[in-house]
């Protein structure tokens, strides 16, 4: 964040992990603890999660474009 203070990521379940900012830098994809993929508002911190996809993500990562975002597990993948 430009300003130098932290953002806590809200609406996980738990911690968060496997972290992947948008390369517009607006939004953050990740996962939570329990395996549930989630995407971040950098500005507000506010989450909403991937609904209707398995859960077990481990890793998150966007396209170079910023409009797909792909998920990993140990295994098997999905984009959307």
């Amino acid at each position: 964040v430009e300003t130098g203070r932290g953002q806590e990521l809200q609406g996980s379940d738990g911690g968060v992990e496997g972290l992947s900012w948008r390369p517009d830098g607006k939004r953050i994809a990740g996962t939570s603890t329990s395996g549930r993929a989630c995407v971040w508002e950098v500005e507000t911190g506010r989450g909403q999660e991937l609904k209707g996809l398995l859960e077990g993500y481990e890793r998150m990562s966007w396209g170079p474009d910023g409009k797909r975002i792909a998920g990993t597990s140990k295994s098997w993948g999905s984009a959307w």
